[in-house]
């Protein structure tokens, strides 16, 4: 079945999520006032995320919790758990690096530049990350 059968799935997730911490809005300077606590707790007392005052403050809070660009594989858009550096100088996922260099392509997915060594033994595994 595509679809549950009961509600069972949707209240496991309900409480998974009641549970779960968000990070503090105050670290990019977002403070609450009474009146969005006031509206909060009237619906829910255990989850309190109040509309961001602007974009600016949305997007401060979203670069504060995402991870550096150094950590994520430029295919996947993911963290990088088999880091490994191809002969353009750029480190990718390992995985991802294999598919890419077997769908016949010979080209840095960052750079476009040629990459001559496509083989496994070309691939140079990233300690530093």
């Amino acid at each position: 079945a595509l679809y549950p059968t009961s509600d069972e799935p949707i209240a496991i997730a309900m409480t998974m999520a009641s549970t779960m911490n968000p990070p503090p809005l105050s670290a990019v300077g977002i403070q609450p006032n009474d009146e969005d606590v006031s509206s909060t707790t009237s619906t829910s007392s255990s989850c309190f995320c109040p509309p961001f005052p602007s974009d600016e403050a949305l997007d401060a809070y979203l670069a504060s919790i995402a991870p550096p660009r150094e950590l994520v594989c430029p295919i996947t858009q993911e963290l990088l758990r088999d880091p490994v550096v191809a002969e353009d100088g750029h480190t990718y996922e390992r995985n991802s690096l294999v598919t890419w260099f077997g769908m016949g392509r010979n080209r840095s997915p960052v750079t476009n530049s040629l990459i001559e060594n496509t083989s496994m033994e070309g691939l140079v595994t990233n300690l530093a990350v």
